[in-house]
Protein backbone atom coordinates (compact mmCIF):
# COMPACT_ATOMS: atom_id res chain seq x y z
CA UNK A 1 0.00 0.00 0.00
CA UNK A 2 1.03 3.65 -1.08
CA UNK A 3 0.32 6.50 0.92
CA UNK A 4 0.98 10.22 -0.31
CA UNK A 5 1.24 12.74 2.24
CA UNK A 6 1.03 16.43 1.63
CA UNK A 7 1.47 19.36 3.58
CA UNK A 8 0.17 22.94 2.86
CA UNK A 9 1.44 25.85 4.25
CA UNK A 10 -0.12 29.03 4.63
CA UNK A 11 1.42 32.68 5.20
CA UNK A 12 -1.18 34.57 7.28
CA UNK A 13 -0.16 38.16 9.16
CA UNK A 14 3.33 37.16 8.91
CA UNK A 15 2.79 34.11 11.00
CA UNK A 16 3.49 30.23 9.08
CA UNK A 17 0.65 28.18 9.78
CA UNK A 18 0.09 24.34 9.03
CA UNK A 19 -2.98 23.27 7.27
CA UNK A 20 -4.80 20.87 9.47
CA UNK A 21 -8.13 20.40 7.74
CA UNK A 22 -10.10 22.39 4.69
CA UNK A 23 -13.58 22.31 5.75
CA UNK A 24 -16.91 23.43 3.29
CA UNK A 25 -18.91 26.17 5.21
CA UNK A 26 -22.38 24.85 4.15
CA UNK A 27 -21.64 21.66 6.58
CA UNK A 28 -21.75 24.39 9.07
CA UNK A 29 -19.36 22.80 11.13
CA UNK A 30 -18.91 23.70 15.28
CA UNK A 31 -15.70 25.45 14.86
CA UNK A 32 -15.39 25.13 18.52
CA UNK A 33 -15.35 21.54 18.31
CA UNK A 34 -13.10 21.25 15.27
CA UNK A 35 -10.66 23.44 16.69
CA UNK A 36 -10.22 21.43 19.75
CA UNK A 37 -10.08 18.17 18.02
CA UNK A 38 -7.58 19.24 15.67
CA UNK A 39 -5.34 21.23 17.64
CA UNK A 40 -5.76 24.51 15.51
CA UNK A 41 -4.59 27.63 16.66
CA UNK A 42 -7.09 29.81 14.41
CA UNK A 43 -9.32 29.37 12.06
CA UNK A 44 -9.96 31.50 8.51
CA UNK A 45 -12.33 32.04 5.61
CA UNK A 46 -11.79 32.00 2.13
CA UNK A 47 -14.75 31.54 -0.29
CA UNK A 48 -16.60 28.65 1.03
CA UNK A 49 -14.35 26.97 2.67
CA UNK A 50 -13.01 26.48 6.42
CA UNK A 51 -9.36 26.70 6.82
CA UNK A 52 -8.22 24.97 10.86
CA UNK A 53 -4.47 26.27 11.14
CA UNK A 54 -1.80 25.26 13.34
CA UNK A 55 0.87 27.80 13.66
CA UNK A 56 4.68 27.01 13.39
CA UNK A 57 6.59 28.28 16.07
CA UNK A 58 9.96 30.08 14.94
CA UNK A 59 13.18 27.32 15.78
CA UNK A 60 14.59 27.67 18.51
CA UNK A 61 18.45 26.96 18.70
CA UNK A 62 19.87 25.02 21.54
CA UNK A 63 23.18 23.85 22.74
CA UNK A 64 24.54 20.61 22.27
CA UNK A 65 23.39 18.45 26.23
CA UNK A 66 20.81 21.03 26.47
CA UNK A 67 17.49 19.67 27.12
CA UNK A 68 14.29 21.21 24.79
CA UNK A 69 11.31 22.29 26.85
Amino acid sequence: MITHLTTELIHYQDNLYLLKRKIKESLNPKIDAWKEALGADIMLKKDEYLYFLEKIQDAQIIEEGEQIN
